[in-house]
């Protein structure tokens, strides 16, 4: 009878006794009010099904918000699979990660998540920068940041912005309030607004 099990275990290839990695690759986009992600799953590698979980923090765990149904991915080619966060948690990274089939999960995928206020800009203070991120719809030209205290003296002053992000060191400016103009380089200016160092 020993011999029947060992020979019957023999018999089974090695492949289907090790879970198989689901190779993929993931893009987090932003577009408007929602998170687009991406999934590419490799050539070769198929799954049943994926969770779609995030996080605003990864140390209190992770929360499904979705999942794709049935057999994930191609022994011929790449598969895209596409999922949208509805409702990302504004201004915060919001941190994503996906289980294949109830048994791999995929490293943890992050993005900030801008909700522009009505003058179109969204503030992320870290402990020693800040970035201030702007609404594409404004015409990105090259552009000039400058900040200034709460008498009116200039602190910093960035130049030939063309990006829709600004970061700067917050380190030197003390606990307060602050007052930005982002303007074109002839001083149109496009927005003004204060944000806050904590």
């Amino acid at each position: 009878m020993k011999s029947l099990i060992v020979y019957f275990l023999l018999s089974i290839p090695l492949t289907s006794l090790i879970a198989q990695e689901v190779g993929h690759n993931i893009d987090l986009i932003q577009n408007n009010k929602e998170i687009f992600i991406s999934i590419t799953i490799n050539k070769g590698s198929t799954c049943n099904g994926m969770d779609i979980y995030r996080s605003t923090d990864t140390l209190l765990g992770f929360d499904k918000i979705g999942n794709i149904f049935g057999v994930c991915g191609s022994v011929d080619f790449n598969q895209d699979y596409k999922f949208t966060d509805i409702n990302p948690v504004p201004n915060t990274i919001n941190y994503y990660k996906i289980v294949f089939g109830g048994r791999q999960d995929s490293k943890t995928h992050s993005i900030y998540y801008a909700s522009y206020n009505d003058y179109g800009y969204s503030i992320f203070n870290e402990s020693n920068q800040t970035t201030l991120f702007i609404n594409s719809n404004i015409t990105l030209k090259k552009m000039k940041f400058d900040l200034y205290d709460s008498s009116g003296k200039l602190l910093q002053n960035i130049q030939d912005i063309i990006e829709d992000k600004i970061t700067f060191a917050n380190d030197a400016l003390h606990h307060g309030f602050y007052f930005f103009v982002l303007s074109e380089e002839n001083n149109k200016k496009l927005i003004q607004g204060k944000l806050f160092i904590p």
